[in-house]
């Protein structure tokens, strides 16, 4: 969620037809990727403190968990930041030429941070400070930390290190820590945060299709030819009964069907970036749609194991969650089943004893529209329910 200021976000919140995860980077201090390790107070042009509680507040009211961006992982700058400034530069990371490792994101020339050691007592303690500030003066649902599970391994000769080879071991130590106090989501994952982190969020950028033209982004079915490659979701076999699935936000939105088919197929929630206070028509039409069927999906796939998989081909994908079972065509085809089921180009089908779900052509009861359908059938306390919409307009 972006906007001006943070009353206006509190204002979006009012307004969002389904209880959502709400995630923003709009509190922050010096701005994104500015000023970190100092995360608040929120910078005057935004809001204040009050007004950040008060977003808190008004999120919990309607059903929404809050989940603001934090990155503990590199000092800004952009200017520095009063703690970068304070202590110097002793907690950066050492490299094996025995120079700092500058950091820049967007910016191809420019430095605009450097890697620190996470083993660092400076370091760890302005980790304490943000942990502490978003427990007790601002106490969110789910905390952010971007690139904690994104971060590969690297020589660190920063001498608080406990051994050179020890620099992910001591980003892995900030969630392991943290996790304590709060619950954590992080950009993608590792193996050995499994058990400390509420939520991956990412390890989708080679396969999300709307990642395409991204720079040094390729897609797997771009780069290799159909017949030599197939999905093989280990992170899902490892993780999907311990961790929730989301994509990162800055790895894209479900933009489309053929986003939203292939993030269900995979084990994923529902995403959306709005920019907008007031949303337009087609876009307010197709956060309903997501928020449809990830209320009727979503609490039947998370947290289960993956039972099943098969990409039968680059187009067809399927899998099983329990008793969950979901398929998504990814063809610019209708997709035929056996019960004379035809599913929507790019369109999916999720399936269990007390759910249907899908983006038919046709059903298995005769409803036909070769342009495609959304139909929702539920059975709830024994009664079933059926929700269903025309062809959408993806804004």
């Amino acid at each position: 969620m972006s906007g001006p200021r943070l009353t206006d976000l509190a204002e979006v919140a009012r307004g969002l037809p389904f209880p959502v995860l709400f995630h923003t980077t709009e509190h922050l201090h010096g701005g994104f990727d500015r000023q970190y390790p100092d995360h608040l107070p929120p910078r005057p042009d935004v809001g204040t403190p009050e007004d950040l509680n008060a977003l808190i507040r008004t999120c919990r009211e309607h059903g929404h968990l809050f989940m603001p961006y934090t990155n503990p992982t590199w000092w800004c700058v952009n200017p520095r930041g009063s703690t970068f400034e304070r202590v110097g530069e002793a907690p950066l990371s050492v490299g094996l030429d025995g120079r700092h490792m500058p950091e820049s994101y967007g910016d191809p020339v420019g430095v605009q941070g450097y890697t620190v050691c996470a083993w660092h007592p400076a370091v760890r303690a302005a980790n304490d400070v943000i942990r502490e500030q978003f427990t007790r003066e601002h106490p969110v649902d789910i905390l952010f930390q971007d690139q904690v599970g994104a971060r590969g391994h690297r020589w660190d000769f920063n001498p608080a290190a406990p051994h050179p080879g020890a620099y992910l071991e001591g980003v892995h130590r900030i969630a392991k820590t943290d996790s304590r106090y709060v619950p954590l989501a992080t950009e993608d994952g590792h193996d050995r945060l499994i058990d400390c982190e509420l939520a991956f969020c990412g390890l989708s950028f080679p396969w999300l299709p709307n990642r395409r033209g991204v720079r040094d982004r390729e897609l797997y079915w771009e780069s290799w030819l159909s017949d030599a490659w197939r999905f093989e979701p280990l992170a899902l076999w490892l993780a999907h009964d311990r961790v929730f699935f989301f994509h990162h936000n800055l790895g894209g939105s479900v933009r489309d069907r053929l986003d939203l088919s292939i993030s269900l197929v995979m084990g994923y929630g529902l995403s959306w970036w709005t920019r907008a206070g007031g949303p337009p028509h087609a876009e307010r039409d197709w956060i309903d749609r997501l928020c449809r069927v990830q209320q009727a999906v979503g609490p039947r796939c998370a947290g289960r194991p993956l039972d099943f998989f098969d990409h039968r081909s680059p187009l067809e994908v399927r899998s099983r969650w329990g008793d969950l079972d979901i398929v998504a065509n990814l063809g610019p085809r209708p997709l035929d089943l056996d019960d004379g089921t035809r599913i929507a180009p790019e369109g999916f089908l999720a399936r269990s004893p007390d759910l249907e779900a899908s983006i038919f052509c046709r059903t298995s009861d005769g409803l036909e529209d070769p342009r495609g359908f959304w139909r929702i059938r539920e059975r709830r306390d024994g009664q079933w329910t059926v929700w269903s919409a025309g062809p959408e307009t993806p804004p």
